[in-house]
């Protein structure tokens, strides 16, 4: 299907118009609730456009249907509030729920969970790694544990073996997360960076045709990086990165690091991420 955007028609793969008048529809139906949270709309939304169409390119189904729909329904329903500041506040988490619930459910019966964390249950965290003199004001999004117990998402319910640093767009700072990781990795915990890598150039001169809305992100080619494909091949400073645009350009199989960027696809297969956790938490 196409979503105008500007007057552009932009072609979204893989997704169709009944497809997206049903995400609209639910997202609309969920913001109308009183007690409704912005993040648990967003979350939902996301997650029923991905399995209304795993195929398609989940960072596209997140930047111009979920952000779209999430835009004009909020100034529909609540012409009060900023669209733009509450997608900047609500979204973040949005994707960690979203990233937390989709790999936990595959990994229900191995004894990993992923648990999304609050500021204070991020400090928490890395005072057990032991690193909380040494990481400042940096957060940790989400925390890798083995040996669930069963009870609830908690990093006391369970080992803590690690974590996620989330960014939907790589735009907000991963350079902010880097002494974290760089601290958690010396000190034997993995750290990954997981990412929607969220970008399109609308460059002035190209603003009137399709191009100037391609979703490409933001890590560039292993043949021209940008800063923050430096992060991980060049610097190491994450032991990988796993992003849901289809169009990030892959590692090549030997970087200067060693440590790799991977495309993953939400489609409710086991993927790269689930592969490398999987065999790493094997080791420890």
């Amino acid at each position: 299907m196409f979503v105008n955007i500007n007057g552009i028609d932009v072609e979204i793969l893989n997704f169709s118009k009944s497809n997206y008048n049903t995400v609209e529809s639910a997202l609309k139906s969920s913001l109308s609730l009183p007690k409704a949270k912005n993040r648990d709309v967003i979350y939902q939304a996301f997650k029923l456009a991905v399995s209304l169409a795993p195929q398609a390119n989940a960072s596209d189904l997140w930047h111009h249907v979920v952000y779209r729909i999430y835009m004009e329904q909020l100034k529909a329903t609540k012409p009060y509030k900023d669209p733009g500041q509450s997608w900047k506040r609500a979204s973040g988490d949005a994707f960690e729920l979203f990233l937390a619930d989709y790999y936990n459910t595959m990994f229900k019966n191995n004894g990993l969970r992923l648990i999304p964390l609050t500021r204070d249950e991020s400090k928490k965290a890395f005072n057990l790694m032991g690193i909380s003199g040494k990481v400042g004001d940096s957060k940790l999004d989400i925390a890798i544990i083995k040996d669930y117990n069963g009870k609830s998402l908690k990093i006391n319910n369970g080992t803590l073996i690690g974590g996620i640093h989330v960014k939907a767009s790589l735009a907000e700072r991963v350079s902010d997360d880097v002494p974290a990781s760089t601290e958690m990795m010396k000190h034997g915990y993995l750290s990954y960076l997981f990412t929607l890598d969220v970008k399109s150039f609308p460059l002035s001169e190209t603003l009137t045709e399709p191009i100037a809305y391609i979703n490409k992100g933001e890590l560039g080619t292993p043949d021209a990086p940008t800063d923050k494909r430096k992060y991980i091949e060049e610097h190491g400073s994450f032991n990988a990165c796993f992003s849901l645009n289809k169009r990030t350009v892959p590692s090549p199989a030997e970087t200067y690091s060693g440590k790799m960027i991977y495309t993953v696809q939400p489609n409710g297969k086991p993927d790269k991420f689930f592969e490398i956790i999987t065999k790493e938490t094997n080791q420890i």
